[in-house]
This record gives structure tokens, C-alpha cells and sequence, in this order.
């Protein structure tokens, strides 16, 4: 779906660089944003900072719609990708929802989509590394296979899974080695099952399989 606005809308086109935060989850909205290209990582956060949920979007993401109620931002949304927005100001905005038909349609419609995604999105944050890269590049493999590619650099990938970026980069060329991602810079997906299982597991399942990697490690070293 792409979101048509009225020709007498007063928007803007703005572009931002990777890793620029666009919306803080509690503060108080000024604008609306549509994206027209580009990803970027919607994050939604508990009072005590904890995440409950996070979610990569592509284009016709809707960034402040929470304008039309209490007028604060529900969630933080950072570009993982340079991206392209239209701003909308919360005068136009209102104006363009208007009554229930027409555009205020494609809104609910958006709005439903947004509320159906937080149903299968999971924390990226939370658990191991490996769980998080794998979760991440789970949720990169289904948009590709959607038609919405995207490169993001190493740096900001760290960064938005708070891992140190050389560990990022040694579990990235572990997963080469074993044949879930392909050779090369790109993170192409070719074992998209065991990236799942890699994505899902727990915390004390990937203990297991480290301790059992350590015993056999232990193993051979005695046998030598």
C-alpha cells in the first residue's frame, strides 16, 4: 500500500543518515513522518527501560500518528539506513485524517497493520548475541524475500542490538563459516531454518551448546 497525501497537504522531504533517532519513545510529538525509502527499527520500551518489542519497517511506515490522541510517542524509531521521510505538520495532518472515509481509510487501515506486526515482533535485544543477530537478520531475510532489501553498516547494527562491534563481526563470520549466511560483505540468508532455531533459542539452550562445544574442544585437546 502507499499512502497517497492531498495536493494541498504542506509537506516537506527530508533525508536523514543511518543511525539518526527520529522518535523518542514519552516525548511529546511535533510532526508526523511518513518514510518513502529506507529501514528503520521501531523499539518499544517499559517504564523501567526494559524492551518489550522491537520491529525493523520499511517504506510507508508512519512515524507520530499517536498525534491524533495523547500527542506523545509510543515507541523510539532509529534509521538503520539513510532514509527519506515526508514531514507532515499535526495541523495538516489532522486535516488530511479528517472524516472516517477516504484517507482517514488508508490511516486505520496503516494503523492496523502496525498493530498486527507487534503480535510476531520479539525484542532484539534481549538474550545472547547470537539470538540477536539472528533475530535481527531473520526479520532483514522475511523483507528481502518481500521485495525490501536493505544493506546496514556493522557499526550501526552494533549499535542497535547493543553489541560491541567486534563481537558482531565474529559471529557474523562464524555464521559464514557454517553455511547460514552466504561468503562476502552482504548478509545473504541461505539456512533460513537454522538461523530460526539459532533466533529462538534460550539463553539456557545456547549455555548447552557452548558447553558442549567447550567439552568437545576439551576432548580433542586431551586426545592430542
Amino acid at each position: 500500500m502507499r499512502l497517497a497525501l492531498p495536493g494541498d497537504a504542506q509537506v516537506r522531504e527530508l533525508v536523514r543518515s543511518a543511525g539518526t533517532v527520529l522518535a523518542t519513545q514519552g516525548q511529546r510529538l511535533h510532526e508526523v513522518f511518513i518514510v518513502r525509502e529506507g529501514t528503520v527499527v521501531v523499539t518499544c520500551f517499559t517504564a523501567d527501560g526494559d524492551e518489550v518489542w522491537s520491529s525493523i519497517r520499511g517504506p510507508d511506515t508512519l512515524i507520530g500518528a499517536e498525534l491524533l490522541r495523547h500527542g506523545r510517542c509510543e515507541v523510539d524509531v532509529v534509521a538503520l539506513t539513510e532514509v527519506r521521510l515526508l514531514r507532515i505538520s499535526p495541523d495538516d495532518f489532522r486535516s488530511w485524517v479528517g472524516p472516517l472515509h477516504s484517507p482517514a481509510a488508508a490511516i486505520i487501515e496503516h494503523l492496523l497493520q502496525e498493530i498486527s506486526a507487534l503480535g510476531r515482533d520479539r525484542a532484539m535485544t534481549a538474550g545472547t548475541a547470537v539470538a540477536r543477530i539472528a533475530r535481527f537478520l531473520r526479520e532483514r531475510h522475511r523483507m528481502e524475500s518481500a521485495g525490501r532489501p536493505f544493506d546496514i553498516e556493522q557499526r550501526i547494527l552494533a549499535r542497535v542490538l547493543q553489541i560491541r562491534p567486534e563481537t558482531v563481526s565474529r559471529i557474523l563470520t562464524k555464521l559464514r563459516q557454517d553455511g547460514i549466511l552466504a561468503p562476502g560483505p552482504r548478509l545473504s540468508v541461505i539456512d533460513a531454518h537454522r538461523l530460526s532455531r539459532l533466533a529462538d533459542a534460550t539463553d539456557d539452550l545456547m549455555v548447552a551448546v557452548r558447553r558442549k562445544a567447550s567439552a568437545s574442544d576439551d576432548d580433542t585437546e586431551s586426545a592430542a
